[in-house]
């Protein structure tokens, strides 16, 4: 991943090379663009904490299985509480998602929970 500054930085690097230190960092004069790098840093976290809800939605869905019985020609769930409570949960969750102000990222994600 390469990353590119602002720029006003003018800089290029691949902060995942063998060859980027310390040295690096003060060469490139970053220290001059520390609120903007706290700044992609905190909205990049922020995102994977979206990322990862969103994962884990999917992973509760799919380990999910519906204990069905047959009542009256068709079949009816014995068991809804597991159920309930995901939906609990997750409705909270994307809720929670669409306030946020990184949501346009995931809005397509966040839809089609809402929606299924």
């Amino acid at each position: 991943m390469c990353v590119l500054l602002p720029l006003h930085a003018c800089c290029r690097f691949e902060p995942a090379a063998a060859s980027f230190t310390l040295e690096s960092v003060v060469s490139l004069r970053l220290d001059q663009h520390a609120e903007f790098i706290a700044e992609l840093s905190v909205n990049a976290t922020k995102e994977l904490a979206m990322d990862t809800s969103l994962a884990a939605i999917a992973v509760t869905w799919e380990g999910l299985s519906l204990d069905l019985a047959e009542y009256k020609g068709t079949y009816k769930l014995r068991s809804t509480e597991d159920i309930f409570a995901a939906l609990e949960d997750n409705s909270v969750t994307l809720s929670t998602m669409k306030a946020s102000k990184y949501y346009l990222v995931f809005e397509k994600q966040v839809e089609h929970w809402e929606s299924t």
